[in-house]
């Protein structure tokens, strides 16, 4: 074979090889853009169930993120967004007030948070906020439709509070209206006769046990000072914050004044309530007194922050239970410390 032919020979071969190497590359090409749509398909399927899109909305607290549209029902945690305090939160640059009482509890009925403390474990005479516990056991335990007869031996207990008259007979509501809001001494004891008075002061001291106290003893309906009748400041704002939610409790305490008359319409009352803060402090939403010489002046209330004060709340303001016992100025002590709750702490 010649040199030329050999030449050419050669040549052919490496035409042919070079052409099959561009034929296998081209149909390589076409495959790319293919394999490339599938495995798009195929990964947004994956990402579209898994991984969400971002909106703007944040669950309150910061705890978690929540991403929707195209990704739905899908959170994931929130790494920037550090959990907000549970409210309130107190204000530690503004210090405790000054006091004039004894002992006292102030409560967040709500979250169950103490809010401020003194002496609160102390058993300490409870004059006429004993009464919470006789309305209590009178509401359980007397049919609301009941008439109730106001005896001799019950206007002559200690006191003139409510000004009672022998053998009237008073609407069974009625009664409580004098015990709660005047605080009628008078009232306490009809009311336990209903019973038996014996056996009204025993369920007096068993209802408080039923409702976890175990600290309070009472010894008559009416508070009037009894070396065994005591209680703390804690366990009468945790019976309070029970009791003071039972109708008509609730909606007795919340009035200022009451107008009644015998059941045969000769003999007319009007009971004032002595929580004069009733009507007086915004937010007061209820409340009793008390005082004897022993316990010197009492005073529990409810209270609700004003609303102006829980801009950032989405969930509804706390009631606040508060009381003070053995003050010399039960109503200065209260309105300081509800002044001292609206700047000690953030609602």
């Amino acid at each position: 074979m010649s040199s030329d032919q050999s030449f050419l020979k050669t040549s052919l071969s490496v035409a042919a090889f070079f052409l099959i190497v561009v034929g296998i590359y081209t149909d390589f090409l076409r495959e790319i853009p293919k394999s490339l749509d599938r495995l798009t398909k195929i990964n947004s399927a994956s990402v579209s169930s898994k991984v969400p899109a971002v909106s703007t909305e944040f669950e309150a607290g910061g705890a978690y993120i929540s991403f929707a549209d195209s990704f739905e029902n899908t959170t994931i945690p929130a790494v920037l967004a550090p959990p907000s305090p549970a409210l309130p939160v107190r204000n530690w640059s503004v210090p405790p007030p000054e006091l004039t009482a004894e002992s006292v509890y102030v409560l967040d009925g709500q979250n169950d948070v103490v809010l401020l403390a003194k002496n609160e474990n102390k058993k300490r005479p409870l004059a006429s906020l004993s009464k919470i516990m006789t309305a209590y056991v009178a509401a359980k335990n007397i049919p609301l439709a009941s008439n109730i007869k106001i005896t001799a031996s019950a206007v002559s207990t200690e006191g003139i509070a409510g000004d009672l008259v022998e053998n009237e007979e008073l609407k069974f509501e009625d009664v409580l209206y004098a015990l709660l809001l005047p605080s009628s001494n008078d009232a306490a004891e009809a009311l336990a006769e209903v019973l038996g008075r014996e056996k009204f002061i025993g369920l007096m001291n068993e209802e408080a046990r039923a409702l976890g106290d175990t600290e309070s003893v009472f010894k008559n309906p009416s508070g009037l000072d009894d070396p065994a009748h005591y209680s703390t400041a804690k366990s009468i704002v945790k019976l309070f914050s029970y009791i003071s939610q039972i109708e008509p409790i609730k909606t007795i305490i919340g009035k200022s004044i009451r107008e009644a008359r015998s059941t045969d319409g000769k003999i007319y009352h009007r009971f004032v309530t002595s929580n004069w803060l009733l009507g007086s402090y915004p937010g007061v939403i209820g409340g009793k007194t008390g005082f004897t010489d022993e316990a010197g002046q009492s005073l529990i209330v409810k209270w609700q922050p004003p609303v102006s004060l829980a801009v950032e709340r989405k969930d509804s303001l706390p009631v606040i239970y508060a009381v003070v016992l053995g003050s010399q100025d039960r109503f200065g002590d209260m309105r300081a410390i509800l002044d001292w709750l609206q700047e000690a702490y953030h609602w």
